[in-house]
């Protein structure tokens, strides 16, 4: 559960690959859903997973009835990776007798650094018969109404244009899906409203929510969004929006935008930074009175300095949640998408 911090270090391990393919059903789950569980029978899961947490971000091993075997937050090196899913495979494999409560190990580097076990609880989780899950509400998120499903991707560019090709490393590769608030939107759509002819410029929070997201890297080094002590500048945001001919409720979107975050974002160092500088181009569709698609791409550069002088561990798999060392100097694009599911006729093969 550290997103990108997972999936290049742990989960690109060709000898991880295999072995969780061999013994493992994996799921990938947002910390958010962990702290902020559904009230259904998968939220029940996600609750008792929660209960034995060391951080809220981690990887988790639970059995066939959701109790929790084991946690580790970090690793001492790369083979204890695999070290760690073969001793919960053998504890899988012994079942406790009915006077034996299951216990949760629990490391935060596994195995030099071990946290007190905890005991599983007496809550049965009701996980259904296979044949059961068609008639199960769906958990996915739900989205207001009047509120987009936004989906962002930034790739890191070469001197010549090209893509760069290495995407497991998230200097090189960045994907976020976030929801664009109902209230928000529908100030946007009466801001357009107002002069449906004229082009018009857009005020700051409208699209501050997206630019905030353009950033590659874990979420430590968010030069907005930080879950450090300094949450970062805007230091600009302007966009406009210009009527299309022809086209009833659509508009052309450009706009400019800098973010910055210094030495106070979380787990940085000295000289730690974070600037992104986007030219944005792409299209809002109103209709009905609500905003119903953005579509955006923006290209610009971006320098991200993390652990460069204090120099991280270099075993990417030593320090998961704080990420490994980053010096990125680069041209980089962005593209998002963003739908109204509740407007008919809006789908992302419209586009």
């Amino acid at each position: 559960m550290f997103a990108g911090a997972a999936r290049e270090a742990v989960f690109s391990n060709p000898d991880v690959i295999e072995f969780v393919n061999e013994h493992f059903v994996p799921v990938a789950l947002k910390a958010g859903e962990l702290n902020r569980p559904p009230d259904t029978i998968e939220g029940d899961l996600y609750r008792e997973i929660a209960r034995s947490r060391p951080l809220p971000q981690g990887i988790c091993v639970v059995n066939s009835e959701g109790k929790v075997l084991q946690w580790a937050v970090a690793f001492d090196g790369d083979p204890q990776v695999v070290e760690f899913l073969a001793r919960a495979v053998k504890r899988y494999q012994r079942v406790p007798g009915p006077e034996e409560p299951l216990i949760a190990e629990r490391y935060m580097r596994y195995p030099s650094q071990r946290k007190p076990d905890m005991e599983a609880s007496a809550i049965k989780i009701q996980i259904p018969e296979l044949s059961d899950w068609k008639a199960i509400p769906s958990t996915s998120p739900q989205i207001p109404p009047n509120a987009l499903d936004a989906k962002i991707i930034g790739r890191a560019v070469k001197p010549n244009g090209d893509l760069v090709d290495d995407v497991l490393q998230q200097e090189h590769y960045a994907e976020d899906r976030f929801i664009l608030d109902a209230a928000l939107m529908n100030g946007l759509a009466e801001q357009l409203s107002k002069a449906p002819t004229l082009k018009q410029k857009i005020p700051v929070p409208f699209f501050r929510p997206i630019v905030a997201r353009a950033y590659m890297g874990v979420l430590d080094v968010s030069p907005i969004f930080n879950p450090g002590p300094d949450k970062g500048k805007l230091i600009q945001c302007d966009f406009s929006a210009e009527p299309l001919a022809n086209r009833s409720g659509w508009w052309k979107i450009r706009g400019e935008s800098e973010t910055y975050n210094g030495e106070n974002m979380a787990n940085a160092g000295p000289g730690d930074l974070h600037r992104v500088r986007l030219n944005w181009n792409g299209f809002v569709n109103v209709k009905d009175g609500a905003v119903a698609e953005i579509i955006l791409e923006a290209e610009g550069s971006e320098q991200l300095k993390f652990g460069t002088v204090r120099r991280l561990e270099k075993s990417n798999v030593a320090h998961l949640p704080s990420g490994h060392t980053i010096n990125l100097d680069s041209t980089v694009r962005y593209g998002m998408v963003a739908i109204n599911p509740e407007t008919e006729g809006v789908t992302p093969s419209s586009r």
